[in-house]
């Protein structure tokens, strides 16, 4: 259940909830009922963000904040930022894919927190009133989005002061991962993420920028990462022909060979942008 008192006022179509743009992609559409199982969920940048939004509540002397997290996909950050946020803020989950949305009014809610409303839109059409939000978010996302239309968009329904977090990966820290060093093919395939200069000069008309580095060290056997390639834990190999993924995760597999648990380090990055006015 989702309190409405709180969302509507700020949704320009709260009702009708019609899709702005056109259909959802076909990778997270295929991928929606196992998606929340292949991925992690980095709970730092979370609780970083929910210190940053304490703290621009206390300033705006509001009692609470709304948001939007874009992207949300199956709504995993959506729900643990809330979660964070606790009575401090209220934040809605938008997507194109009506999959991955579904799979988030399905997913099993931890305590008595209610689950995020979900919007279905396109990230350079949000279907929020002007200056009507607090903060927005996006996490691993935004290399999917239009990011000039996306600058507008959030623009436009920032309030004076209010605050975008971009969570991400560059091309540079996708490069050192697991995938990046070992995956044949990886990393020049993946020609969507945005470089640190990039999102640096889409992102300062909006206000003063802060990035912040995140490392995290994972472990995984063979068979989990084989698991995750199969079953599309990254868009990314989606862009592989199927006999050409096989052939990729064969050589990767035997690149990493008589290992029994594969420990590599995963770095993200964090953009934070304070609206001007």
């Amino acid at each position: 259940m989702t309190d409405r008192s709180t969302i509507d006022p700020v949704l320009q179509d709260p009702d009708g909830r019609r899709p702005v743009d056109r259909g959802a992609p076909d990778h997270f559409a295929a991928v929606a009922s196992r998606y929340r199982s292949l991925r992690i969920t980095d709970h730092a940048p979370l609780r970083d963000i929910a210190v940053e939004l304490g703290t621009t509540r206390l300033l705006a002397g509001r009692h609470r904040l709304i948001g939007l997290d874009v992207g949300a996909g199956d709504g995993r950050y959506t729900e643990a930022l809330g979660h964070e946020l606790g009575y401090r803020g209220t934040v809605m989950a938008a997507d194109l894919s009506l999959a991955m949305l579904t799979q988030g009014g399905q997913a099993p809610r931890c305590g008595p927190h209610r689950r995020p409303a979900a919007v279905r839109c396109d990230s350079a059409a949000l279907p929020v009133r002007s200056h009507a939000l607090d903060f927005v978010t996006t996490f691993n996302a935004v290399h999917h989005f239009h990011l000039p239309r996306f600058v507008e968009a959030v623009r436009r329904v920032l309030r004076p002061g209010g605050q975008l977090f971009v969570y991400t990966r560059t091309p540079e820290q996708n490069s050192r991962s697991v995938w990046g060093r070992h995956f044949p093919g990886f990393t020049a395939r993946e020609q969507r993420l945005y470089c640190e200069a990039t999102l640096c000069e889409a992102l300062a008309p909006l206000g003063c920028v802060v990035m912040r580095q995140y490392c995290f060290e994972r472990s995984a056997t063979l068979a989990q990462l084989a698991e995750r390639v199969r079953g599309g834990s990254y868009s990314t190999f989606a862009l592989y022909r199927p006999a050409e993924r096989e052939l990729a995760l064969a050589r990767f597999l035997g690149a990493l060979a008589g290992v029994d648990v594969v420990t590599w380090t995963d770095e993200n990055l964090l953009v934070q942008v304070t609206a001007e006015g």
